[in-house]
C-alpha cells in the first residue's frame, strides 16, 4: 500500500512508539530505552534555543498483545498518536509478524522516514525487517498519469552491539543521544558537545562539593582539592605516548600567551583528558585543535575525540592496546560508523603544514595498528580497514615508520610497503628528518631521497627551517638543494 498523507488532527501525544518482540532481552531493551527517554533532560543550551526540557511520553505496550489478524485499537490509536516508531532490531525480529505489522501500519500513515532501529543483536541487513527497507511512493507521469513505485530506505540506526574497546555504558550514552537527536531534529554532533561540556562542569561541581566536604572534616581537604583539580600546562610541541598526547618544551603561562603556536595540556588526577592547540590553525582546512581523553572504569584510555578550530567534531579515535602490550588498534568513527581517512595520510607532501588540505579524496584506511617502543612512542605505523587488511594511502604508502628524542620529539620519519620496508615514494622523497633546539623548537626539516641525501620535494625546496624572535614566535623559510 502507498503512503498516505493520513495525520492525527491534534498534536501528538507521544514521541515515540517502541516496537519489539515480547521476548526477556527485547523487553529489557524497550524497558531501558523508554527510561532513558523519558528521564533524557535537553541540555539548557538547546532549551535557549526553544527545545523543551525533556521528551514527551513513549509508547510501549505493558502485556503480551493476544495473537489476531489485526492490531487492537489501543495499539492502533498509540501508532496514529505517535511522532517516531523505535523497533528493537535483533536477528530474529524479521520473523516477528506482530512487529512488522505496527511498522506496515506507521507507514501507511506517511511516515516511513520517522521509522528508526535500535540494533541490539546481528547485522543490519539480518535484523532490520523487510518493511523498514523500502517505501512505496506515488508519482505522476509526464503524461498525468499516476503510478506506485517501491525505493530502497535505509532508517536511522543506532547500534549497542557490544564491541572491543568501547563500554556497554558508552554505546548506550551514544545510542541514547543518536535517537534523540533526530527527535529534536537537532544535530548528533551538537548534542553530544552539549552533553560534554555538561558532564564536564558536573564533575566539577561534584569534586567542588567532596573537596568542600573534606575540608570540613580535616585538613585533608586541601591536598584533595590539589589533587583532582583539572591542572594546565603549556608546552612548545605536542608528543604522543601510549597513544596518548603530551608536552615537550614546557613554557610558562606568559610565554605561551605571546607565542603563534603553542599546546595547553590538562591533566586531572594525573591523567591527561585535554590537549588544545592554542596557535595558529589552517584556516581553510578544518585541522585539530583539540583533543580529549576518554577513561574506562579499568583506568585506561578508550577514546580520544578529536575537534576542529570550529568546536566541530571532526572523528572520534577508538584506542585497543593488544595482549602483548607493544601494539595498540586506533578505529577512526564518526557517528559510531568507520570514517575513511583522506587519500593522503602522511606530512611529506608539505612538512611544514601539520593539517591535511581540504576537501582530498577519501581511503580504505579506518584503522591504524601501532607498535611501539619501551618508551611507549610509536615506531611503527600500519594502515588497514575495519577489517585489519593492510591498505595504501594515495602515495602508495602502507604506514610509516618513526625515530625519536628522548623526550618523544620525531627525529625521522619514512613510508613503509605492504611488509614493513621502507619505501621511496614517486616524488622521490624517502624520508624526512627533523631538528629541534634546547626548548624542543623545531628548527630544520629536511626532506631525504633514497640515497639518504637531500632531495627537492613536491614544492620545490628541500629544506625547511626556522628561526625565533624576540617573543619566541618562528620565522619560516625554505631552500632548494
Amino acid at each position: 500500500m502507498a503512503e498516505s498523507d493520513e495525520r492525527p488532527e491534534k498534536p501528538f501525544l507521544y514521541d515515540a512508539f517502541i516496537s519489539y518482540r515480547h521476548v526477556d532481552r527485547d523487553r529489557k531493551w524497550a524497558e531501558w530505552l523508554i527510561s532513558a527517554l523519558e528521564g533524557y533532560r535537553v541540555p539548557n543550551a538547546l532549551q535557549d534555543k526553544g527545545l523543551p526540557p525533556r521528551l514527551r511520553k513513549i509508547f510501549r505496550d505493558e502485556d503480551e498483545v493476544p495473537a489476531s489478524s489485526d492490531l487492537n485499537d489501543q495499539i492502533r490509536e498509540a501508532l496514529v498518536a505517535s511522532r517516531f516508531l523505535i523497533v528493537v532490531c535483533s536477528a530474529f525480529t524479521p520473523r516477528s509478524k506482530w512487529v512488522e505489522r505496527e511498522i506496515q501500519i506507521f507507514n501507511d500513515l506517511g511516515r516511513s522516514d520517522q521509522v528508526l532501529a535500535l540494533l541490539t543483536e546481528g547485522e543490519p541487513g539480518d535484523s532490520f525487517p523487510g518493511v523498514m527497507l523500502s517505501r512505496e511512493r506515488e508519482i505522476v507521469d509526464p503524461d498525468g498519469g499516476k503510478r506506485i513505485v517501491k525505493e530502497d530506505k535505509e532508517p536511522l540506526a543506532a547500534d549497542v552491539r557490544q564491541r572491543p574497546g568501547v563500554s556497554n555504558e558508552k554505546l548506550k550514552r551514544f545510542a541514547l543521544l543518536r535517537i534523540v537527536a533526530v527527535i529534536l531534529g537537532v544535530k548528533f554532533d551538537d548534542l553530544r558537545q552539549r552533553e560534554h561540556e555538561r558532564e564536564r562542569k558536573q564533575r566539577l561541581t561534584w569534586a567542588a562539593a567532596a573537596a568542600a566536604l573534606l575540608l570540613l572534616i580535616g585538613g585533608g581537604g586541601g591536598y584533595y582539592w590539589e589533587m583532582i583539580q583539572p591542572k594546565t600546562t603549556y608546552y612548545q610541541q605536542l608528543v604522543w605516548r601510549w597513544g596518548l598526547p603530551e608536552g615537550a618544551g614546557e613554557i610558562d603561562a606568559a610565554t605561551h600567551d605571546r607565542l603563534g603556536r603553542s599546546y595547553s595540556i590538562v591533566r586531572q588526577r594525573g591523567k591527561v583528558i585535554e590537549a588544545r592547540h592554542d596557535g595558529w590553525i589552517r584556516a581553510e582546512a578544518d585541522g585539530f585543535s583539540r583533543w580529549v581523553v576518554h577513561y574506562g572504569e579499568d583506568g585506561a584510555a578508550q577514546m580520544i575525540e578529536i575537534f576542529g578550530p570550529t568546536e566541530r567534531l571532526l572523528r572520534d579515535e577508538l584506542l585497543s592496546r593488544e595482549p602483548s602490550g607493544d601494539k595498540m588498534i586506533v578505529r577512526f568513527e564518526r557517528g559510531e560508523a568507520p570514517l575513511a581517512q583522506e587519500a593522503t595520510q602522511n606530512l611529506i607532501i608539505d612538512p611544514t603544514d601539520p593539517n591535511p588540505p581540504p576537501d582530498q579524496p577519501k581511503s580504505e584506511i579506518t584503522r591504524r595498528e601501532l607498535t611501539f617502543d619501551s618508551n611507549g612512542f610509536a615506531v611503527e605505523v600500519r594502515y588497514q580497514d575495519n577489517w585489519g587488511t593492510p591498505q595504501h594511502d594515495a602515495q602508495g604508502s602502507f604506514g610509516e615508520h618513526f625515530s625519536y628524542s628522548p623526550e618523544g620529539l620525531v627525529l625521522r620519519s619514512a613510508e613503509i610497503g605492504p611488509n614493513g620496508e621502507e619505501i621511496t615514494l614517486k616524488t622521490g622523497v624517502h624520508a624526512v628528518t627533523s631538528a629541534y633546539d634546547g626548548r624542543a623548537r623545531l628548527v630544520r626539516r629536511t626532506l631525504l631521497g633514497e640515497d639518504d641525501r637531500p632531495i627537492n620535494g613536491p614544492e620545490g625546496y628541500a629544506y625547511f627551517t626556522r628561526d625565533f624572535g624576540s617573543w619566541g614566535n618562528g620565522n619560516e623559510t625554505t631552500q632548494a638543494y
